[in-house]
């Protein structure tokens, strides 16, 4: 994306609250958290130069927009390019409670998601079994990047790090209900066409309408009924609206970034 053009200041919260820093995501082994870090670093850097730098620009993309988003998708689920990350950048509005204070949000999120395919030779001085098989991590991963809000947020949204689709990636209801043990009720309300002014392109998709209840620490529930918006080609989540408590939070994609680790496509 480029980064001539008008700057635009984001993440206001009207309410101001000490930040802390989003949880950094642990992995047990060394070379896998090792590709770990390298999508956080890469994804941080991103985020905070969108977040900066986010504009209307007036100057030719290079590529189509859709045609990145699509490529992203398939470069990451479909190839399952281990040197492939796909950025996906939404626009969020609204309100949220983080513990007795509403928040009033302006603001944006990224995701990034990948594939991860990593080899573990185990140490025999630890395992005690010289003869013990290498084990193969394989999987698809997705990390947030965003303001101190974020992981509060997308706990009540249903975010979860390891998505089978991309589909998945605003609300995983497989793993509220098998991991979580929240009972969630998933109704499809019709589709409709939904024209995104940052890619200049109109989408059709599919609407579906989540409702759940999420425990919280202080033996209360928060209540959750959340609407997606799923483009049909690959089920990408282009919108989203969460009312939590009778507070509304809205997402919007508003731009997908392709990026190759190291030499390039493999």
């Amino acid at each position: 994306m480029g980064k001539k053009g008008k700057q635009k200041e984001v993440g206001k919260v009207i309410v101001k609250k000490k930040a802390r820093k989003v949880p950094s995501v642990k992995i047990r082994w060394d070379y896998f958290f090792a590709a770990i870090l390298i999508a956080l670093i890469g994804g941080a850097i991103g985020y905070f130069a969108y977040v900066t730098y986010f504009k209307e620009s007036t100057t030719p993309q290079a590529e189509n927009p859709v045609d990145v988003l699509y490529k992203g998708v398939e470069e990451v689920f479909i190839n399952k390019n281990k040197n492939a990350t796909l950025d996906l950048y939404y626009k969020l509005r609204g309100e949220m409670k983080l513990g007795n204070v509403t928040l009033s949000v302006k603001d944006f999120v990224q995701y990034r998601v990948f594939f991860y395919n990593t080899t573990i030779t185990p140490n025999a001085s630890e395992t005690g079994n010289e003869t013990q098989e290498p084990v193969i991590l394989s999987g698809f991963g997705a990390i947030p990047f965003g303001a101190y809000y974020i992981d509060p947020l997308l706990n009540l949204t249903g975010f979860y790090s390891k998505p089978e689709n991309i589909s998945d990636l605003l609300i995983n209801v497989k793993h509220l209900r098998e991991d979580r043990n929240i009972s969630v009720s998933v109704t499809k309300v019709g589709e409709e066409d939904v024209y995104l002014k940052t890619f200049d392109s109109t989408f059709h998709t599919i609407v579906y309408r989540y409702v759940y209840d999420v425990p919280q620490s202080n033996t209360t529930t928060a209540h959750v009924v959340g609407e997606v918006w799923y483009e049909t080609k690959y089920g990408v989540p282009i919108k989203a609206v969460f009312n939590i408590d009778d507070l509304i939070m809205s997402w919007e994609l508003q731009a997908a970034d392709l990026n190759y680790l190291g030499q390039g496509p493999t």
